[in-house]
């Protein structure tokens, strides 16, 4: 009896451990964190005519000789504030400047001048943005797209410098481009081409094509003789905020005359803003162009129709060459709207 005692003892305690194994809880496995999702970048649109109109540019003290002697910045920290960009930021640049002397190389660089940063922090990534060959009083537009690599921890200003090449400090006078906007989300950039259609009519109303001379040292040569006779029309304005991209087709419709007779006419689509140092090629068929018509008789109605393939995405605008050669017409011609 002691002896089945003993057995029965032994077979509870067996069913106890192994029940109290199967129930024993399960350890709760460690929440992973959850990675917080990247702040989307905030987006800034700012024209140096918001932080100056007018610029001093005066002898630099702590100059890098022969690239800043002379130097002076632009200051938008009033507007900026309220919304100071972060790192990874991006801001683009707008100014269209005028300059009493011509200018080698004229240096640009976002800044934080304040105690915050040491007194000279550059922010963008792309250190140094240049415009080469400035002239005296010639109007000059720029545009840079910066990805801030340092925030912006007190002022935001934008530095203009230039070599002691040039001898002798100025004062720049700038113009609108665009409004500024701080805090704006970028512009998605389209990656799918597309058909635009346009009746380019009124928006070529009139053009007098002229004659090109051969360019020397960045100034036409007019003692030589001309290369062609043409004229850039402007037709960003039909795009907004859609400008061409790669692979894009664009159909046009133009109705004019013209006033003398002409051989044979051509068109082709080019970009002529400052990003692209003012001239870029941005047709399928390059500098061949497309041929409008030929035999065209002055007086006589045209009914140009016509579709031009982009294989170059626009940076900032696009425009219409339009030209013929030399002997075919007598001179200058004058395309001109009719209803």
């Amino acid at each position: 009896m002691k002896k089945l005692f003993k057995v029965s003892i032994a077979v509870l305690l067996l069913v106890a451990m192994t029940a109290s194994i199967f129930a024993a809880p399960k350890k709760k496995a460690k929440d992973k964190k959850k990675a917080a999702p990247a702040a989307e970048p905030t987006y800034y649109v700012l024209d140096v005519y918001d932080a100056c109109t007018e610029l001093k540019i005066v002898p630099n003290q702590y100059a890098e000789a022969g690239k800043t002697d002379f130097q002076e910045v632009a200051n938008w920290t009033p507007i900026i504030k309220t919304n100071k960009p972060k790192k990874g930021d991006i801001i683009d640049v707008y100014f269209k400047l005028i300059s009493p002397i011509d200018i080698d190389c004229l240096l640009m660089n976002l800044v934080d001048n304040s105690a915050n940063a040491s007194y000279w922090t550059v922010l963008q990534e792309e250190r140094d943005w240049t415009l080469t060959d400035i002239k005296a009083n010639v109007p000059v537009e720029g545009h840079f797209r910066g990805v801030l690599k340092n925030p912006c921890r007190g002022n935001l200003v934008l530095q203009f410098a230039y070599g002691k090449a040039n001898k002798t400090g100025t004062t720049f006078k700038f113009e609108r481009v665009k409004e500024s906007v701080t805090g704006a989300k970028p512009v998605e950039i389209r990656k799918t081409p597309k058909k635009f259609d346009f009746d380019i009519s009124k928006d070529a109303a009139f053009v007098q094509i002229e004659a090109e001379y051969p360019w020397v040292n960045g100034v036409q040569d007019r003692t030589a003789d001309p290369t062609c006779f043409q004229k850039v029309v402007d037709i960003t304005k039909l795009f907004g905020d859609d400008l061409p991209i790669a692979g894009d087709e664009i159909h046009f419709k133009w109705k004019c005359t013209a006033d003398k007779d002409l051989s044979k006419l051509l068109i082709r689509a080019i970009e002529n803003t400052a990003v692209v140092n003012w001239w870029a090629e941005i047709d399928e068929k390059g500098t061949e162009g497309t041929l409008l018509a030929e035999n065209i008789k002055a007086g006589a109605v045209n009914n140009f129709d016509f579709t031009i393939k982009i294989n170059q995405a626009c940076k900032e605008g696009i425009s219409l060459c339009i030209w013929y050669d030399v002997g075919d017409a007598d001179g200058s011609v004058l395309l001109k709207y009719v209803k």
